[in-house]
């Protein structure tokens, strides 16, 4: 069973379409990098893996096994430096 599936996925922003049927599949043990331009439509796709935005259409199915990590575009306040941050959102590390 695959941890992450997206099929048909439709992401719109102000009207613009970032991504018009896009499909992928993640199985377990694969690790995946997401690159593009800047306005390419990177943060959006984690923010609707994520579930903090609905899609405008298609299906964004991620197991309860999947873990996913990502750093907010901004820049947190406090005296911690990048490596800090990192590191501070790793949960197996922490916990």
């Amino acid at each position: 069973m695959s941890l992450l599936v997206i099929s048909d996925l439709v992401l719109r922003i102000a009207g613009r379409a970032l991504l018009d049927g896009a499909s992928l599949s993640v199985d377990p043990g694969r690790k995946i990098g997401l690159v593009g331009r800047n306005g390419a439509g990177k943060s959006t796709l984690l923010a609707a893996i994520a579930g903090d935005i609905a899609p405008d259409g298609g299906m964004i199915r991620l197991s309860s096994r999947a873990r996913m990590a990502r750093i907010r575009q901004e820049a947190p306040s406090g005296d911690a430096n990048l490596l800090d941050t990192v590191l501070a959102g790793d949960t197996e590390r922490t916990d």
